[in-house]
């Protein structure tokens, strides 16, 4: 047995039955496992857009609306997706992947009657953004809707059973629960990246994902008739990026508070190359430069915090190597793109050979399944299966299965 034939064979067993869930239709969950200590048997947010982009690989086009339609459901139910469709999990949404989710599966059916059906609801998701989660430089930042009983205590979960035992702070434990479930909104639960400070800062990839968001409402609006002003509203993040979160031409994400940019490169500097915020191919590949190792790109570069967080070197992530090689390859860096494909397929080929199992995250010293951060290791299906999927298709046809350049009809992955 292949990888791709354990991929396929399993897609089923990662299905759940919605009812179980309170949710409309059959969702997968992260986990092929019927059971897991972490709750990969639940509906997660962005786990599923790259879910679905293994569905539509292998040709599960229902099962992927069936995902779409939940969130659907969610979204009408709290005016957002939440992280995880489970009580606790919905104080906060995720990663706004909603709206690409949508795209891709356009882009693979051509069906302009789901997008009229769900055109409402991605209008709603970005509301929910630029409503709840505004600063004042007038980009976008993470936050949540707990109350302060929650956030005390999460901070006192997070810090004893994950991040190490609590520590002396200025700052209340509220305000610095509060940051921290902040943080999970992310998922980069948890990261050097904010330094348990995510209300501060305007981080890249949130603001390039909903530049791209803003660009598709644009063009769904103009394909179902409807006047909007999603263009502009793009092209004024555009020019606030590049006059807040840039270092040099690079982007980064940026502390408003301080009215500065974070110095630390990570995965999520390749956004604006992906979403179109930018076409610099020479500033994709100096970051690529500075991150890339033997077996993939880590999540960031090294950092004095090594072993703490676990969205930290020298952990791969598969959700945030596909999006990394999904950079590359739309700023013409083919090449660099399918040399980090085949890297993460060997990384896979060689754990599944060795375990038996998929792995939620590897490590880019060893090139093996990571080691323990934050919680024990967890078997997956989700996104490592989806990300294999993307990428061997990618090595056999040349073509990235969602571009979200919208602008140009050769970008429809399929005919329509």
């Amino acid at each position: 047995m292949t990888v791709n034939d354990y991929i396929r064979e399993n897609w089923k067993n990662s299905i759940r039955a919605g009812e179980n869930k309170g949710l409309p239709y059959p969702f997968n969950s992260p986990s092929c496992e019927q059971t897991s200590d972490v709750g990969f048997e639940n509906f997660f947010y962005w786990d599923t857009y790259f879910i679905n982009l293994g569905l539509l690989c292998d040709g599960m086009r229902d099962q992927a609306l069936n995902n779409i339609k939940n969130m659907m459901f969610l979204i009408e139910r709290y005016g957002y997706m939440p992280n995880v469709a489970t009580p606790g999990g919905d104080n906060r949404s995720q990663f706004p992947l909603f709206i690409p989710m949508c795209h891709v599966y356009w882009q693979h059916t051509g069906d302009t009657a789901f997008i009229r059906t769900a055109y409402p609801y991605m209008e709603k998701e970005y509301s929910f953004w630029m409503k709840e989660r505004m600063t004042p430089c007038r980009l976008n930042t993470y936050g949540n809707n707990a109350d302060a009983k929650v956030h005390q205590d999460f901070y006192k979960i997070i810090m004893r059973e994950r991040l190490g035992g609590e520590k002396k702070q200025k700052e209340s434990i509220e305000y610095l629960g509060s940051n921290l479930l902040s943080e999970a909104e992310s998922g980069w639960d948890f990261t050097p990246r904010f330094q348990a400070r995510a209300e501060q800062y305007a981080p890249i990839d949130l603001n390039s994902l909903l530049y791209a968001n803003e660009r598709i409402l644009a063009h769904f609006g103009r394909i179902l008739g409807k006047k909007n002003s999603y263009a502009e509203a793009a092209e004024n993040r555009r020019r606030l990026l590049e006059d807040f979160c840039t270092v040099n031409g690079i982007f980064y994400d940026y502390n408003f508070i301080y009215g500065s940019c974070s110095p630390l490169v990570s995965a999520a500097l390749f956004m604006p190359y992906l979403c179109g915020v930018s076409d610099d191919k020479d500033k994709a590949l100096q970051i690529l430069k500075t991150l890339d190792t033997a077996f993939g790109i880590p999540a960031t570069s090294q950092t004095e915090d090594f072993g703490l967080y676990q969205w930290c070197y020298p952990n791969i992530w598969p959700p945030l190597e596909c999006l990394s090689v999904m950079a590359l390859d739309r700023v013409g860096l083919k090449t660099e793109a399918k040399l980090q494909a085949k890297k993460y397929i060997d990384l896979v080929d060689r754990c599944w050979e060795e375990t038996g199992s998929l792995w939620e995250k590897y490590d880019c010293i060893t090139g093996h399944k990571a080691c323990v951060h934050e919680y024990a290791e967890s078997k997956m299906l989700g996104w490592t299966a989806g990300t294999y999927r993307v990428f061997e298709q990618y090595l056999a046809e040349g073509r990235m299965i969602h571009n979200f350049s919208i602008e140009k009809k050769e970008d429809v992955y399929e005919t329509i």
